[in-house]
């Protein structure tokens, strides 16, 4: 004869199987009934604090990523400020130059007529200079003619 799960094994086997697994579950039930009964609160604190640091954890990922959002946006809006800030400078630097042209143009023909002034009162200084050498010259040629008919 042969088993209805197993159709190669004979029946003698089928028993032997049986019985060992009889006395092995008897063995589990003798285990269990001699074993020290378990207090379904003796983990219960170790699960109770498990489970306070598990809703910590997630309470500080929460945080953390509440911060960094907020800290994105913040940068965000950090660099937008500088670009509207940059373009407004750049506006105002192309509003001015106009303007800081003329003012340097004007000062450039200041300095330029106050330096052709210069230069004309020099040149009037030295043809004066010149003048007055040559009219001592000419009075140094009259005296020393004067002398030479004495």
């Amino acid at each position: 004869t042969t088993d209805c799960c197993n159709m190669s094994r004979p029946t003698s086997a089928v028993s032997r199987h049986s019985r060992a697994s009889r006395i092995q579950g008897g063995l589990t039930q003798q285990a269990a009934l001699s074993a020290p009964k378990v207090s379904p609160t003796l983990f219960q604190d170790y699960q109770e604090g498990l489970n306070f640091l598990h809703a910590e954890i997630e309470n500080i990922k929460r945080t953390i990523i509440s911060n960094n959002d907020a800290l994105r946006e913040e940068i965000k809006d950090l660099e937008y400020a500088i670009q509207t800030e940059s373009y407004e400078r750049r506006e105002d630097i192309t509003v001015m130059k106009p303007y800081f042209e003329v003012f340097v143009h004007q000062k450039t023909e200041k300095i330029l007529e106050e330096l052709e002034e210069v230069t004309k009162n020099q040149m009037v200084k030295e043809r004066d200079k010149l003048s007055q050498i040559s009219d001592a010259v000419k009075e140094y040629e009259r005296i020393r003619n004067g002398f030479s008919g004495v």
